[in-house]
């Protein structure tokens, strides 16, 4: 029998296959496992990489958070402070809590700040597109950037370390607060009567509500932002906003509360309107925290008014409201060079005299004898040493009938014109009774009889005798009645054309200040008038004593204790501007209520662009900053004895405003918010009324819209009132009409030219950021401190 091949095989070949094939296929299986394997190793080193990444930058995050709080603590630093052999940045403990069980090694992460650069001077340009989404565009600030290098290390599966590095610029930025056309630390609302222009940025800590009575327009011509919201008013008129240097277009039912608002809002306005949502973030004053509105809807008071320190006194050593170092630095009471106290006449003990009270002057001790600039020497408790100035007894105190001179070195006390009169008479008195007896008829039951009877005869006498008796008189004749306050206010006149004249001419002589104040050393711009915190004078030498918040607030703010005292500028068309000035300009601050009269640093003549442009090249930028700032017009002379009257037509007829009057200066003052039911808090409910931006300067007069006020400056509400908390009734147009309103952002504060002791409100940006090589990383920090 044949074997047949092709129908029978060997019994072994059919194992030889499913052998070669298994083997095969796990050749492929293993290099396709191997290679799984391999991509999962580079998928994990590519994910441990990424943490490594994220882990360098959380290093950046938090070295960029501790140089915001420092910045925020401090107002100057050294050079070298971030050098690791004297304050360097460091990564907190909590790193060790928030990378537990995670690839990420926290003791890796390192981060390293540079040198603090003296820093520039840059205008944000608005019309660069690169400056679209910058919150301080427009604006010209003082900028430092701080290079800052981080580390983070995350750790494979099998042990490997992968390590990655970074870098960024933090940096600091510093805006003069009169960088800004309006600035409110808190909500912000304008409500105008008539139509209102704005020219200059606009930035509110808080909410802004845009809307003029119904048939105005309101037109706002810089970046507007709010760290809040920004809403239009219903059923008013309309309101344009910038999306450009020189155009507007109108919110057109467009705000916060609109859907897809940020896109929408960029869209329209190219940037140039930026709200919360939109990462605009709060802007304060060097080295002081937040501000808090009080919570209306609770007992409680949750309040901060932190602003309100930048006018408070100076509290000494031990203090318990005494602020941090750094806050007192920025004090205008700090920044003066010269500072005016009220003080008790200890020769005097009855409080209702003029006389009670003095004013005296001082001035700092510098460590820098010529530089007015220089820092105050400060004795063994930390307190300024201060040096009594002689003042001239013709610039501060009570002022003549026509507000236009001094006349006495103390407060002029309110009189309402009511005199009392003392009249001492001769008159005729009983000095005693005589006793006699007489027979009379006398008529008993119907019939006549003849009795004796006594008779006591009066023996008189004369004597003086004083009685008093009161006269009406023609009206307020000494302060002024305020009607929003419903208070009579004694004044403190400030004559600064009198000032000025002593100050220019350099006057040390025996008509001067007599040899305690030579301008040239001491003078800077800066005059802080103080008033009393306290009435209390423990010590006897006319000192008045600090007052506490102790019963007054929460917050360690002290204000002026008497809310029925106040200081009145006269005479301010002419501010001081000596010769060889370091810092041109005038600024005037108290703890105070303040009240202007007439044009201040301006001429009062009309001129095209009279809100934004200076009357000539010869005009200084000024600012006034106050508990709160009333504007009286050039007719508060004749006004004044109708001060205490009511009504819209006995006002329009007995305190007209003049016709057209100017005020060329910033303003800083306080403005109470709104009140909103159900309210809780120690405000009066009957008068709820803030007014809004449109009356941050408050009025007294009747104005009109045939009457024009400008203002050509910067409007700045930095806090609270303490000294005038409450707000206006509703019918506030009973005491006040207010006038056709010129305001504007002064040019000179546009272009870099700031009044004397200007805060800066200071900001963050962190811009620059890159992935270094470990070359890289090394050379940038060994080249840090060359």
């Amino acid at each position: 029998m044949k074997y047949n091949q092709s129908s029978h095989k060997r019994p072994g070949s059919a194992m030889a296959l499913v052998l070669v094939t298994a083997t095969v296929l796990g050749i492929i299986i293993a290099s396709i496992m191997q290679g799984t394997v391999s991509e999962m190793k580079i998928n994990e080193r590519h994910v441990v990489r990424l943490k490594a990444q994220n882990a360098a930058e959380a290093s950046l995050e938090y070295g960029a958070a501790e140089l915001a709080s420092r910045f925020i603590r401090s107002s100057s630093f050294d050079t070298y402070e971030l050098r690791p052999d004297k304050n360097p940045l460091s990564i907190p403990n909590t790193v060790d809590e928030f990378y537990r069980g995670n690839e990420v090694k926290p003791d890796s992460l390192r981060v390293q700040g540079g040198v603090i650069p003296p820093g520039v001077w840059k205008f944000i340009d608005p019309d660069d597109p690169a400056n679209e989404l910058d919150e301080m565009r427009g604006k010209r600030i003082f900028v430092r950037g701080i290079e800052v290098y981080g580390q983070g290390s995350a750790q494979t599966s099998r042990g490997d370390s992968i390590t990655a590095f970074a870098r960024e610029t933090f940096e600091i930025r510093d805006a003069p607060l009169f960088s800004n056309a309006i600035f409110y630390n808190s909500d912000m609302r304008a409500q105008p009567g008539y139509d209102f222009d704005v020219h200059g940025p606009v930035h509110a800590n808080g909410d802004i509500e845009l809307g003029p009575n119904s048939g105005y327009t309101l037109t706002i011509h810089g970046k507007v932002t709010a760290t809040g919201n920004i809403f239009k008013i219903n059923n008013t008129g309309e309101v344009y906003l910038p999306y450009s240097s020189t155009q507007q277009a109108s919110m057109n039912g467009l705000d916060s509360l609109s859907q897809n608002w940020a896109t929408a809002a960029a869209q329209r306005w190219k940037g140039w309107v930026a709200d919360g949502s939109m990462g605009v973030k709060t802007q304060n004053i060097v080295a002081f925290s937040d501000s808090v509105q009080d919570d209306q809807s609770t007992p409680q008071n949750e309040r901060k008014n932190t602003g309100y320190s930048l006018i408070e006194p100076l509290l000494p050593s031990g203090h318990p409201d005494r602020k941090s170092e750094d806050m007192r630095s920025q004090k205008m009471a700090y920044k003066a060079g010269l500072i005016i106290k009220m003080e008790r006449n200890a020769s005097q003990s009855d409080p209702s005299k003029q006389d009670y009270y003095k004013l005296s002057g001082y001035r700092y001790q510098r460590s820098n004898s010529s530089d007015s600039l220089s820092t105050p020497v400060m004795d063994d408790n930390n307190d300024p040493v201060m040096i009594p100035v002689t003042l001239p007894r013709d610039i501060i105190g009570d002022a003549n009938a026509n507000m236009d001179g001094i006349d006495a070195p103390y407060p002029e006390m309110f009189n309402d014109g009511v005199v009392t009169h003392t009249v001492t008479e001769t008159v005729q008195v009983v000095d005693h009774y005589e006793t006699s007896y007489e027979e009379r008829w006398v008529k008993k039951r119907g019939k006549w009889r003849l009795e004796t009877v006594e008779v006591q005869t009066p023996v008189y006498r004369y004597e003086e005798q004083t009685r008093t008796y009161t006269t009406d008189g023609d009206g307020v004749s000494g302060g002024l009645y305020d009607h929003r306050e419903n208070k009579e206010i004694d004044v403190v006149y400030l004559d600064l054309e009198k000032l000025a004249s002593y100050v220019d001419s350099k006057n040390n002589g025996a008509t001067g200040f007599n040899g305690t104040y030579d301008v040239d050393k001491h003078w800077n711009g800066v005059v802080y008038v103080e008033f009393p915190t306290s009435t209390a004078d423990s010590n006897g030498d006319g000192a008045f004593d600090y007052g506490t918040s102790t019963g007054k607030n929460t917050y360690n703010i002290v204000p002026q204790v008497m809310d029925d005292m106040a200081l009145m500028i006269i005479d301010a068309e002419e501010i001081p501007a000596p010769s060889g000035q370091a810092d041109p300009g005038f600024t005037i601050a108290t703890n105070a209520p303040l009240y202007t009269v007439g044009n201040f640093n301006a001429d009062g003549s009309k001129q095209s662009n009279s809100a934004t442009n200076p009357d000539n090249s010869s005009e200084q930028p000024a600012a006034i900053m106050a508990d709160s700032i009333t504007v009286l017009s050039s007719n508060w002379p004749d006004n004044r004895k109708h001060s205490d009257v009511d009504g819209r037509n006995n006002i329009q007829s007995k305190r007209p405003a003049v016709s057209h009057m100017e005020i060329a200066a910033a303003m800083v003052c306080g403005t109470p918010p709104d009140l909103k039911g159900p309210y809780y808090g120690d405000r009066d409910p009957s008068r709820p009324q803030s007014l809004g931006v449109i009356n941050l300067p408050r009025f007294l007069e009747y104005w009109g819209s045939g009457r024009t006020l400008t203002i050509r400056g910067s409007l700045v509400s930095l806090f609270e009132s303490e000294v005038r908390p409450e707000g206006a009734p509703d019918n506030f147009n009973d005491y006040y009409v207010p006038p056709n309103r010129n305001w504007g952002f002064n040019l000179l504060f546009a272009q870099g030219s700031y009044p004397p002791g200007t805060p800066l409100v200071r900001s963050y940006r962190r811009i620059s950021f890159e992935y270094l090589s470990e070359n890289d990383y090394n050379t940038g920090l060994a080249g840090l401190y060359q």
